[in-house]
């Protein structure tokens, strides 16, 4: 059995295995579901997944664009979407970490560099974790404030400043070991990709942030609807936080590891800090339903993916002339 095919069927493997957990997943919420669902909200919860899955088939388009800078090569959306929307199915995997392992398929299917897929993987895990952080501190930064000035986290802007700039000297003094004891082998990886740091690249990269940050507004705002519907009623003027402290729930879910999907660490986020809005009833019940949006929608995304793959090839794959 060849690479490419061995690579293949792993992939099937992986996604039976996707799908049985998402199956595992939706049938252990079905006692909570039956509780809190009427027609309005399982109708909601529904329409709700297609938008979501339509956006989640929109994302690929960063990756394509960075991976393309990285081989130099020019590819699909439907193509790149087809391995990434099939992936991103397998972050309900324990670990959380295959939906990214996954994507490497590229590199045997098309002969390309592990090293350079892994690469435009690692910079659209970038641009995930900047536009989370960005929509954060954009819309509920204010509000965050106030919050733990008021004493409801049980730190002070001073404690919680000494543990950030703890985190950061510690990451800090991690890359500074990382390159000395591997400076060799990041040398010569940094001057592969270094002259790839160009003005239109740079500019590139924000615009696909900048994309990234309306992708997950409209995910808040999907959250903000579902939560309306089952009674989770704000006034206009706390939406923009809420939407700022959803998309910090994401991130804290997004770079957690060990937890398939971010499952539980969002709702507790979103629980948290939307205790002083509304009832805990009110919060669990909408992150539940939102969740189970979610899932499904990331199930029809793969569908999309699955039905544009079948649409005949006009044009095929040429090497990027411009870099």
């Amino acid at each position: 059995m060849n690479k490419k095919k061995l690579v293949n069927y792993a992939g099937k493997v992986l996604m039976i295995l996707a799908f049985a957990l998402i199956v595992w997943k939706l049938y252990g919420y079905r006692d909570s579901l039956a509780e809190c669902l009427n027609v309005k909200t399982a109708v909601v919860m529904l329409v709700c997944a297609i938008p979501y899955g339509c956006l989640i088939y929109t994302l690929p388009m960063i990756y394509k664009e960075l991976l393309q800078i990285t081989t130099g090569k020019k590819f699909t959306h439907r193509k790149i979407a087809g391995i990434y929307c099939k992936s991103a199915l397998y972050k309900y995997l324990p670990g959380n970490v295959m939906q990214y392992v996954g994507r490497n398929q590229l590199a045997v299917t098309d002969n390309l560099s592990h090293f350079d897929v892994a690469a435009a993987t690692m910079l659209d895990i970038s641009t995930t974790v900047f536009a989370c952080v960005a929509a954060t501190v954009v819309f509920s930064f204010r509000y965050a404030v106030e919050y733990i000035n008021a004493g409801k986290t049980g730190f002070s802007l001073e404690k919680i400043g000494i543990i950030l700039g703890a985190a950061i000297a510690t990451f800090v003094i991690l890359c500074v070991v990382a390159f000395i004891w591997k400076r060799e082998a990041l040398k010569r990886h940094f001057n592969r990709y270094l002259h790839l740091i160009t003005l239109k690249n740079i500019v590139l990269y924000l615009e696909l942030v900048l994309y990234n940050i309306l992708v997950f507004v409209l995910f808040g705002l999907l959250f903000m609807w579902v939560l309306d519907t089952v009674g989770g009623h704000l006034e206009w003027k706390y939406w923009p936080a809420a939407i700022g402290l959803y998309c910090f729930s994401y991130l804290l879910g997004y770079i957690t590891p060990g937890v398939p999907g971010g499952i539980g660490i969002r709702e507790a986020v979103l629980g948290f800090f939307f205790a002083g809005w509304l009832s805990p009833g009110t919060i669990i019940t909408g992150a539940l339903v939102y969740r189970v949006a979610t899932i499904i929608g990331d199930v029809v995304a793969y569908f999309i993916s699955v039905a544009m793959l079948r649409i005949p090839e006009k044009k095929k794959e040429t090497n990027v002339t411009d870099k």
